[in-house]
């Protein structure tokens, strides 16, 4: 198929599957919003970036138009955020801001680009902007806009999202609460239900600096929960398998497992890989602290059927939680196997925490089986990536 040989309906309705999964996405009805945009993308997407229209009707450009670009992005946006496939987003968007109409869209559609470019930085591993790029570019970005409406809000999430990469956690919960102050439930469900998620997540992170604040954290989790179950129509698994994880960091393993299993039953209905792979995950995590080997190492497998290929950050979590069970088991070998197969996949993803537990188990495991030699090969790295991510030194 060839773009002067196909019909203005389709490219109308691949244009109207877009908008639906768009809205259906914002809504908080995931379900049906990845069901329109399966139907969309199973079409070539230059289809899309082709079309134009003018007061006679829809038109097949030779070039891209920069008003089709522009909102193939934006429609995408909440579909690469739930996905986190960022690397095909971040190829559209190469073509929307690097076209030379980008200057002469509107404000609220360039704000909205820049937003959803921030987010892609945050979750895709930051490969074409610095944290210090894109916290400038939001707040660029906010002194142009009235400080109301949802892409102030997408503005005020991004900041704090990226305050707290940066450790600076009262910073990122300013940003996240004057967020919840610029959309509500109902307006706006999907980003107001990822800004409590990003709340509950940073207070999760802040355990180090006190435990309370694990207990803060499942506090606005059930919260949340609370909220979605009063709406029957929003999908929100993702808050089962956070508030998971703080309970398996709290040694509550029973409770965690409740959560991941709840979790692994709505994911079963959708066809999203990712949150297929999430729950196993976490259920292989309980099982390998409870000493269930064969039940963890199952649930691993499954998890990383599920990531391989795709998410390369996540299946080396994966493979180096598979090393421990191996571990556990007494072969070593397959440990070093899978712990050379998630470095692999970190060469893939750009994620330095990732890699420091994989290379720390490396260190560990030459150490136990007395080869200093490779152990001190890798113990540069192990201390490089420390004070990367502003660990202490010591002990290793």
């Amino acid at each position: 198929m060839t773009l002067t040989t196909t019909s203005t309906a389709l490219h109308r309705a691949i244009w109207q599957w877009l908008q639906e999964g768009h809205h259906e996405m914002r809504a908080g009805r995931y379900l049906p919003a990845m069901d329109a945009y399966r139907r969309a993308l199973r079409h070539d997407l230059r289809l899309v970036y082709h079309v134009g229209a003018n007061r006679s009707g829809w038109h097949i450009s030779p070039q891209p138009e920069p008003q089709a670009l522009n909102w193939a992005c934006i429609y995408l946006g909440e579909y690469f955020v739930k996905t986190r496939l960022w690397d095909a987003w971040n190829q559209l968007a190469h073509l929307v801001f690097s076209h030379p109409g980008f200057s002469a869209l509107p404000a609220d559609q360039k704000s909205r680009l820049i937003g959803l470019r921030g987010m892609s930085a945050y979750i895709y591993g930051r490969k074409q902007l610095t944290i210090a790029q894109v916290i400038h570019q939001q707040q660029r970005a906010l002194r142009r806009l009235a400080p109301t409406g949802l892409n102030a809000a997408i503005h005020h999430l991004v900041l704090g999202l990226n305050y707290s990469r940066l450790r600076q956690f009262e910073t990122a919960l300013t940003w996240l609460n004057r967020m919840q102050g610029l959309i509500t439930l109902d307006e706006e469900p999907y980003y107001f239900l990822l800004s409590r998620e990003f709340t509950a997540s940073t207070y999760y992170y802040m355990n180090k600096k006190h435990p309370r604040y694990f207990n803060t954290a499942i506090e606005v989790y059930t919260a949340t929960e609370a909220q979605i179950r009063q709406r029957s129509a929003v999908d929100w698994s993702a808050n089962a398998y956070n508030l998971g994880w703080v309970y398996a960091e709290m040694g509550r393993l029973d409770d965690a497992q409740t959560q991941f299993e709840a979790g692994c039953e709505e994911a079963n209905q959708s066809l999203d890989r990712f949150e297929k792979g999430c729950y196993p995950y976490g259920l292989g995590y309980v099982a390998l602290c409870q000493g269930n080997l064969d039940q963890a190492e199952a649930h691993l497998l499954e998890a990383l059927r599920q990531f391989g290929g795709h998410f390369f950050g996540h299946a080396a979590a994966v493979l180096n939680l598979l090393a421990s069970v191996y571990v556990k088991k007494g072969d070593d070998d397959r440990a070093l196997n899978r712990l050379g197969d998630a470095l692999d996949n970190l060469d893939r993803a750009n994620n330095p925490l990732q890699r420091y537990h994989v290379v720390r188990q490396l260190v560990h495991l030459h150490r136990r089986q007395r080869r200093w030699h490779l152990m001190m090969w890798w113990l540069p790295t192990l201390l490089w990536l420390k004070r990367r991510l502003r660990m202490r030194l010591f002990p290793l």
